[in-house]
């Protein structure tokens, strides 16, 4: 029998008639054959909900907001004939709540961009080049620094470096 994978939101705030937490069901039955991979909010308490097909071919980035109950917003679609990579290089900027940072392999790489919470586009390249991304290390929203480690300089290392998100042409260091 096929398994059915769902997502629910607590609502510790309320309850119901029997004092049980009210929870808030994602509705994924249009969905078939897939990986709920991962789950976050994003800054206005919207649900965001990352979802790959059992192939690995194709990765979502949906928003979701659950209290509302409007229909599940598409907002990035990563597709490969052979392997789409799934990675944590996704973070909501809370400090600009219409901006997130997601990566993406489109070059052939793994790369940062700075994406727009409304439509899902691309707002900018943030990395290029013929190299990977491997991890976030942190993001300092004040400066709008972004560190990561990746092997630009050579395959068979890692360093760390860093690349401002609010500049013009960001210039990696």
């Amino acid at each position: 029998s096929n398994v059915r994978v769902t997502v629910g939101v607590i609502d510790l705030l309320t309850t119901d008639s029997k004092n049980h937490p009210i929870i808030h069901w994602i509705d994924l039955s249009s969905f078939d054959d897939y990986y709920v991979a991962r789950v976050g909010f994003f800054p206005d308490h919207t649900l965001a909900l990352q979802i790959e097909n059992r192939q690995q071919t194709k990765l979502q980035l949906y928003q979701y907001d659950f209290l509302s109950k409007k229909p599940l917003k598409l907002l990035i679609e990563d597709q490969s004939q052979t392997w789409i990579n799934l990675h944590d290089l996704f973070f909501p900027l809370k400090q600009t709540p219409n901006l997130f940072i997601w990566a993406s392999e489109r070059t052939g790489y793994m790369h940062l961009q700075l994406h727009d919470l409304h439509s899902g586009q691309v707002v900018k390249s943030l990395t290029n080049g013929e190299w990977v991304v491997q991890r976030l290390v942190d993001i300092d929203e004040d400066n709008g620094i972004i560190y990561f480690l990746a092997n630009r300089e050579t395959p068979l290392e890692i360093h760390l470096y860093s690349v401002n998100y609010k500049d013009e042409t960001p210039k990696i260091e």
